[in-house]
């Protein structure tokens, strides 16, 4: 009987691993929340305000410690625990001469979902030639702004920002397809991009 109980609690360990891989990939609207400590940042769930994984450097850490890996990425692509490719993402000028920025959203299995400004700011980020970067950063940091990936086959999800310096983000899922993992590299690609402080 003694024998069995490392491979029960083996078992039992699989189990809850998978159960908050799930939580974490199941999660419908949630924030990404700045630490104090650079580099160091919170998902936290819209629906239950709590704290589901913990993004420091490349690693993505879910459980009561947080100690747990579940992947790693960075503003480019990711990969799942064990090293699986989820996908990358292109990141490329709207027009020459413009600020403004259209993200493509690859995944494996999905497609390609296009990242565009649907706010205030997107007009004046598409302006050619016509205002400096200072200008820009400055209507990022001081007014809301919202991008929107979707493609023919998929309504994709949303990425909101409230007014101010602030870097955190608000995610909204529209296709329960849409890898969460994958959703991170998009805020660290967003957060450099759009006027942030290049986590």
């Amino acid at each position: 009987m003694t024998d069995r109980i490392p491979i029960q609690n083996d078992v039992n360990s699989l189990r809850w691993q998978v159960s908050v891989v799930e939580t974490f990939e199941n999660l419908m609207e949630f924030s990404i929340v700045t630490s104090t400590r650079r580099r160091r940042c919170e998902v936290v769930s819209t629906q239950t305000g709590q704290a589901i994984a913990l993004l420091q450097g490349e690693g993505v850490y879910v459980g009561p410690k947080f100690d747990v890996k579940i992947g790693r990425c960075n503003r480019k692509s990711a990969y799942s625990a064990d090293g699986e490719y989820l996908g990358h993402i292109i990141s490329k000028k709207a027009r020459r001469g413009s600020l403004a920025y259209i993200r493509e959203f690859n995944q494996e299995g999905l497609g390609v979902l296009i990242g565009r400004r649907v706010d205030v700011g997107a007009k004046l980020a598409n302006t050619p030639g016509s205002m400096l970067l200072e200008t820009i950063q400055f209507v990022n940091w001081m007014l809301p702004f919202r991008i929107r990936f979707e493609s023919a086959d998929s309504p994709g999800f949303e990425v909101f920002k409230k007014p101010g310096p602030s870097t955190d983000l608000h995610f909204k899922v529209y296709d329960h397809r849409v890898s969460r993992m994958l959703m991170i590299s998009c805020y660290e690609l967003i957060v450099a991009e759009e006027g942030g402080d290049g986590y």
